[in-house]
């Protein structure tokens, strides 16, 4: 492969992420992007990401990057992201991480940002309207976890449920689920 290709690539994706969206040229640019090897998708894409988020974010969706450059973006998401954004840095991510792992995530994460845990909490039951290949949380374990996670939050002060009569459903079966959590 040429070596020219990867640095051509950065700039037509620069290029791209500076004008407007063009379906038929963000397909080609993704096609060259998979093109590429794991690592260079990676390099490639996430320092883009301050150019145009939401942009980058749809590409890397797409881009089949390796589990752990999604978890990198996860973990950047929330760093960066704010009350309305981190729902796009959930939908680009949760579906190559899984639930179970963007819980371990939230849960790790809780202790030093659990504003930014409750941003990306009150997205969860959301996020299948808008796109309806992400299944919720079904499994027990996993409704268990989230549960959990959102009563979590509430007693460290960060509302992820403002519907009082929801949000005790949810904190009756945390507590139920893991004693006093």
């Amino acid at each position: 492969m040429d070596q020219q290709e990867p640095t051509d690539l950065a700039g037509d994706l620069r290029a791209y992420l500076a004008g407007s969206r063009d379906s038929k040229r963000e397909l080609a640019l993704l096609r060259r992007v998979r093109a590429q090897p794991q690592e260079m998708r990676q390099q490639l894409l996430v320092p883009l990401l301050d150019l145009n988020t939401d942009v980058v974010l749809e590409i890397a969706n797409r881009a089949q990057l390796s589990r752990a450059a999604y978890l990198a973006i996860l973990k950047r998401g929330l760093d960066e992201a704010d009350a309305s954004s981190i729902r796009h840095w959930l939908a680009a991510t949760v579906l190559h991480l899984g639930w179970r792992k963007v819980f371990s995530v939230l849960r790790q994460e809780l202790a030093v940002k659990p504003r930014r845990v409750s941003f990306a909490l009150y997205h969860v039951p959301y996020l299948s309207f808008d796109k309806p290949f992400l299944s919720l949380p079904t499994t027990t374990a996993l409704m268990d976890e989230f549960c959990q996670l959102v009563e979590l939050c509430h007693r460290k002060g960060y509302v992820v449920c403002p519907d009082k009569p929801a949000f005790e459903v949810i904190r009756d079966r945390a507590l139920r689920t893991n004693g006093s959590t």
